[in-house]
């Protein structure tokens, strides 16, 4: 039995995302971003942890104060695979906070 499948073409779906640049002009004036997954921390309710890159190959992640954070965006969610999403954020940091930046490294000798 011969079966023949047909695509059909469907209009294209234009969306666009609204997006204040007077804002983000003003934000590049003062704030530096950070992008990546926001986690909990496990002991301080006043910070945040942003995994740099959850899925790739710089698994750094970044420790702020939340009184920091002064506008936070939703970027696109990454999926693997297996069709697990992953939350992505922006969050705009003040110039001049305090920050910490954890990154793995090899132990090597001298």
């Amino acid at each position: 039995m011969n079966t023949m499948h047909f695509l059909e073409t469907i209009p294209k779906l234009e969306i666009t995302a609204f997006k204040d640049t007077d804002r983000i002009r003003l934000l590049k004036k003062s704030h530096m971003p950070f992008c990546g997954t926001p986690r909990k921390h496990p002991f301080d309710t006043e910070k945040i942890y942003l995994l740099s890159d959850p899925e790739g190959c710089d698994p750094c992640y970044y420790e702020f104060h939340i009184k920091d954070i002064s506008f936070v965006e939703e970027l696109a969610k990454i999926v693997d695979i297996e069709g697990r999403t992953v939350s992505r954020i922006r969050l705009w940091i003040r110039r001049g906070s305090i920050a910490t930046r954890c990154s793995p490294f090899l132990v090597e000798g001298f």
